[in-house]
């Protein structure tokens, strides 16, 4: 007997995108620190349009019944792909972001602050064979854990060891760095694709495993949090961790505000690390509203597609026009340093009202991709879905997907491959997927 997909699942994913959108919009409006806003109306207005017309777009093809597409790539195929291109990648890696081919992991973990200095510098300075060798591989990179948690009862304890240990190295070799990105990417990834595992019927998750994956869940956000705190601290120092000064506007934080008021003591340099880590990005698009818009052709969403124009077009200046480098010179709000969210980035290309409709574009893209996932459980919905996903949740704080050449590559790549298959599977799917035990 087939079911159809109750509408909470059909949902979910747009449930908790919006969730936190709007949590982080609500932090930033009523958060411990005190913004110079020039004109706050636009602002608001700009960023509840985008919320609320990414939910439409996502409503637009939520009804829909999944597609019948099924991927050309056997999964297990591309997962030892991904393994193997994943495994001969990491001394490059190491060596792309650090400048050494073994990570120095315990050196990081005593001194995070100094391990992420260190690493930005070089990266700075420094642009490589590996670089370029990631950039090439990088649609395999990203397929890994996706691939590797949605058919995780189709593979032996072997395979499974192996995905547990790469994914264990990379995000050790992000500790080498300083970084806490792909730490928290990971996580997020293994948890939203379990959930389309067990809703697609592929990989049946018992009780007892969905509450041991929920204990693991919870245990690895806490030992991500404090590992985040530690290296809030080790990045600006104690004291100023303490203070808990503005770095934008050098205002201190008002110690009565409800949201740090209810945080303990101890914990509250972490917390107002967090909080600029996902409320300052609206701050900088607030200025960045108040500049010229100036076209950059489909070259200005993503820094990386922004500089190599520039280089190989020898358009000179061509970078200045960027939204974010304007406020950056203009209004001191330092790239890379500090983010304006993703839509200054977009609005480079399309302007800001462009950069509302493309939230509808984006909106049906993801629940498109979601329906595809559960329904033809193919790996390029699979891998879409979580472009798209990590793309979204980084809205409010910068252009993560798009922003260096390994995004850009990985994206567009999988994009492709699964939107020319639509096109050439349009029959609907016959078995409707059943619901989950």
């Amino acid at each position: 007997m087939t079911h159809e997909l109750s509408w909470f699942k059909r949902l979910a994913p747009m449930i908790a995108v919006q969730a936190f959108l709007w949590i982080t919009l609500a932090a930033f409006a009523y958060g411990p620190w005190d913004w110079p806003l020039r004109d706050p109306m636009q602002l608001y207005g700009f960023v509840i349009a985008c919320h609320v017309v990414l939910l439409i777009g996502y409503l637009s093809a939520a009804h829909r019944t999944p597609a019948a597409q099924r991927s050309t790539l056997d999964p297990r195929r591309m997962l030892l792909w991904a393994i193997a291109a994943t495994i001969i990648l990491l001394p490059l890696t190491s060596y792309a972001r650090t400048g050494n081919w073994v990570p120095n992991i315990v050196g990081a973990l005593l001194d995070p602050g100094r391990a992420y200095q260190e690493a930005h510098a070089y990266m700075d300075g420094a642009t490589n064979f590996a670089t370029y060798v990631r950039i090439i591989a990088s649609p395999l990179l990203v397929a890994l854990i996706p691939i590797g948690v949605f058919w995780w009862s189709r593979w032996e304890w072997p395979l499974r060891a192996g995905i547990i240990g790469v994914a264990a190295a990379v995000v050790l070799i992000t500790i080498s760095t300083g970084q806490r990105r792909d730490i928290a990417e990971v996580v997020f990834i293994v948890a939203l694709v379990s959930l389309g595992s067990h809703w697609a019927g592929v990989t049946r998750w018992s009780r007892r495993s969905m509450v041991a994956g929920a204990v693991a869940c919870l245990v690895a956000v806490a030992a991500f949090t404090a590992y985040f705190m530690v290296s809030h601290v080790s990045r600006i120092g104690q004291q100023a961790a303490d203070y808990g000064v503005n770095p934008v506007t050098r205002a201190a934080p008002d110690p009565d505000n409800l949201i740090l008021s209810s945080v303990p003591p101890e914990a509250r340099p972490g917390a107002l690390g967090l909080l600029h880590y996902f409320t300052t990005g609206y701050y900088g698009l607030s200025l960045a509203q108040n500049r010229e818009f100036r076209p950059m052709y489909g070259m200005g969403h993503s820094m990386f597609l922004t500089r190599n124009w520039e280089r190989l077009s020898s358009d000179e200046g061509f970078i200045e026009r960027s939204l974010p480098m304007q406020i950056s010179e203009k209004d001191g709000f330092r790239y890379p340093v500090q983010w304006c969210t993703a839509y200054p980035y977009y609005a480079n290309d399309i302007g800001f009202l462009g950069t509302v409709l493309l939230m509808f574009v984006l909106g049906r893209l993801f629940a498109t991709a979601w329906l595809d996932l559960l329904g033809g459980r193919n790996v390029y919905a699979l891998v879409v879905f979580t472009l798209l996903a990590t793309l979204l949740f980084y809205l409010p704080a910068t252009n993560r997907m798009l922003q260096d050449g390994e995004g850009v590559v990985a994206f567009y790549a999988w994009m492709v491959v699964w939107l020319v298959g639509r096109v050439r599977t349009s029959s609907p799917a016959r078995e409707e997927v059943p619901q989950a035990a």
